[in-house]
């Protein structure tokens, strides 16, 4: 527990030097992008399980997500602002 509330810390140091929208953002898509890597990779470790122990097995067939980044800054469309 002190490591972590002493890593907290520190990030918070290195934070307040930078714009935090910016960091937060950027932190926020690197762990979105990490969370469906290992998502992605369990699917597939289970099924290569599947495919050794069970003869005749077939895989489900899945569509491939695309690799989108979202950074949550959304430009409108400007007719859209002026209709309102």
């Amino acid at each position: 527990a002190p490591l972590r509330a002493q890593m907290s810390q520190k990030s918070l140091e290195i934070i307040a030097k930078h714009d935090r929208m910016q960091v937060l953002d950027k932190w926020e898509s690197l762990y979105r992008r990490l969370s469906d890597e290992f998502i992605e990779a369990k699917q597939r470790k289970v099924q290569l399980r599947m495919l050794r122990n069970r003869f005749g097995y077939i895989p489900p067939v899945t569509t491939r997500r695309p690799r989108i980044v979202r950074t949550g800054e959304l430009a409108l469309d400007p007719r859209i602002n002026e209709e309102m």
